[in-house]
């Protein structure tokens, strides 16, 4: 027969469980009565049954304010642009104003002038304009040409050199 196992020591005592499962459930009463005050005092957030027509007054009154907020700033464009038209206008008489005094001025200088002097002033004036015709030209042609870069394909050079060996000017 077996020998009984002697225990040396105290028997495990239950109320140090019991303490433990007391500890636990007045932790959680305590978390249930905060959650329950911040309930309380939290907003109410009633939720209503859906109406459609409230629903769809909403939706109009919405579209309203955004119409309404549109036609603010299509006014203030249109005040701006008639500023803009009357500021414009100003400068337009101005400069009427301004060459109408420099032809007359002309004219009149080209009249104190003998025929051959007239002749030689129209020469002057027609070279002067067209040396302002062809700065302007020059102009364009440079922004044209940093508008769009140039580009030599192997295609461009072959019918470039095509067209120069069949050029009846050129002499070989």
């Amino acid at each position: 027969m077996p020998r009984p196992i002697v225990q040396h020591g105290e028997p495990v005592n239950g109320d140090s469980f019991l303490d433990i499962v007391a500890s636990v459930i007045s932790i959680m009463i305590i978390m249930v009565v905060m959650v329950g005050m911040k309930i309380k005092n939290g907003p109410v957030t009633v939720a209503l049954p859906s109406n459609p027509v409230a629903a769809e007054l909403e939706k109009d009154v919405a579209v309203e304010q955004s119409l309404r907020g549109d036609a603010r700033k299509m006014a203030e464009e249109i005040r701006d642009l008639k500023r803009q038209t009357a500021v414009i206008g100003l400068q337009r008489a101005v400069l009427s104003t301004t060459v109408g005094a420099v032809e007359e001025k002309i004219q009149e200088h080209r009249q104190t002038l003998d025929a051959a002097k007239q002749a030689d002033f129209d020469l002057a004036r027609e070279l002067s304009e067209a040396k302002f015709q062809l700065a302007e030209l020059v102009r364009q042609r440079e922004q044209a040409a940093r508008r769009r870069p140039r580009r030599s394909s192997s295609r461009a050079i072959r019918r470039r050199s095509a067209a120069r060996s069949t050029d009846p000017r050129r002499i070989c």
